[in-house]
């Protein structure tokens, strides 16, 4: 009776333990309005990119990996939306999470992706940053580097979609507004 009880206390300390182990579900997420966490890295021509390079434009900022169907579906959406926007303040910045940047750079190409990615890793730093768990996962950044929407995980469909679409277009307008008041 002893040992069992030894047993069961031992496995009652185990679970409590278990649950104060941060991983990447447990991590707090960002709060809307406050600075972005910069997201770094490479793209797949090398180049160095940060997301506060985009100072001045709304970001839509992608986590995805190769084989990623709803990823994929997304990155359709995502051309229209640079079209949309075309010569306005709205860029898009992937955060790819493919273990190699062959990956990336392969996944880029087939799918005629116009828009720069950032190498990341499985569970890479900028994804912990921001705990994504789930592909897609998108970020809105507002042009003065402010998180400006929570985490979209997931593909956003139906009124979660119109969300995102009124976002960007009330945060492109912000943009363009604050440019013609520095201009005047």
């Amino acid at each position: 009776m002893r040992s069992y009880l030894l047993w069961l206390a031992v496995v009652l300390v185990g679970i409590v333990l278990a649950g104060c182990v941060e991983t990447p579900s447990s991590m707090p997420g960002p709060n809307v309005r406050t600075e972005a966490t910069d997201i770094k890295g490479v793209d797949s021509a090398g180049n160095e990119l940060k997301l506060s390079d985009y100072r001045g434009k709304v970001v839509l900022v992608d986590f995805w990996f190769d084989q990623c169907g709803y990823c994929r579906q997304n990155h359709v959406e995502e051309k229209h939306l640079l079209e949309k926007y075309k010569d306005r303040p709205f860029v898009i910045l992937g955060v790819n999470t493919d273990r190699d940047p062959e990956t990336m750079a392969r996944s880029e190409k087939e799918q005629k992706l116009t828009w720069p990615s950032i190498a990341d890793g499985k569970w890479g730093l900028n994804s912990r940053a921001y705990s994504v768990q789930y592909f897609p996962t998108l970020l809105l950044v507002d042009h003065k580097g402010r998180l400006a929407v929570k985490p979209i995980e997931g593909m956003p469909q139906g009124a979660q979609k119109k969300q995102l679409d009124s976002a960007i277009d009330r945060l492109v307008q912000e943009a363009e507004q604050d440019v013609a008041k520095t201009t005047e």
